[in-house]
């Protein structure tokens, strides 16, 4: 907010005009989603029990009624109905990252500048469900004592007491720890370059089908792939401290650019 507030003034003032380049903002996505695929793990999806296919089932029947909801309120207003869709589920269940991969499919239906309506559903989408689902869920996780302190914390650390942790684990490490963590750190980004160069190939072969998928999902698919059979045989013995920074990190970059 704080850019783009002193680029608007820059530019409402004849100062200059910013440009911004988003050659990363491809490469950063898929980054992420790897690190997405590299936790998807079965043991995970046992471990869920019937919850996650209940929890699917109702996510699957909420992106159908935003979708729904969003046709309809495009066509009652005199708009596009692609537009709802944009505005729907592709968004607000999606988010950003999976709504700017149907950029070009949303502008060959005739919808100029796709791009920015998308990631202005996607940013009211997460504004929203910051201000109604955050409150929401902290006292549904207070009432139903769903959170445990550690080491004498009382619930108003909800949210920080891991990363705090994490902060501090890290200053107290020696420099022989640290000098382990970046390496492991650069292993574990080669090996998400491999899985993504891999996962290229097979997005490539899912674009000759029928549907129209984003172009991390092959990406995905091999990481999860990898993923599993490190489990299994312990080949590269996976570090998902380093895969979740990475992650974080992509991440975080990746909306800088996108917003």
């Amino acid at each position: 907010m704080l850019f783009a507030v002193c680029a608007l003034l820059f530019r409402s003032q004849n100062v200059f005009s910013i440009a911004v380049d988003t050659t990363l903002r491809a490469p950063l996505q898929t980054i992420f989603f790897t690190t997405i695929g590299l936790g998807a793990t079965l043991s995970l999806l046992r471990a869920g029990g019937w919850q996650l296919p209940f929890f699917l089932l109702i996510a699957s029947l909420m992106a159908v009624v935003q979708k729904a909801v969003g046709i309809l309120a495009a066509v009652a207003m005199g708009a596009p109905a692609a537009l709802g869709v944009i505005c729907g589920s592709l968004t607000l269940t999606g988010g950003p990252a999976t709504g700017l991969a149907f950029t070009g499919a949303f502008e060959q239906l005739g919808l100029g500048g796709a791009g920015a309506l998308i990631i202005a559903s996607a940013t009211f989408g997460i504004f929203a469900a910051s201000i109604v689902g955050n409150p929401v869920a902290t006292w549904l996780i207070r009432r139903r004592r769903l959170v445990v302190p550690r080491d004498g914390e009382g619930d108003h650390h909800l949210g920080r007491a891991t990363d705090y942790e994490v902060d501090r684990q890290a200053i107290e490490r020696s420099p022989e720890q640290v000098g382990s963590s970046l390496e492991t750190i650069l292993k574990t980004l080669c090996l998400i370059l491999v899985v993504m160069g891999a996962g290229a190939i097979i997005s490539l072969g899912l674009a000759q089908g029928v549907l129209t998928l984003p172009n991390y999902i092959g990406a995905m698919v091999v990481a999860a792939a990898v993923r599993n059979l490190d489990d299994k045989f312990g080949w590269l013995r996976i570090d998902m401290r380093a895969v979740q920074i990475i992650g974080s990190a992509s991440l975080a970059l990746f909306l800088v650019i996108a917003l």
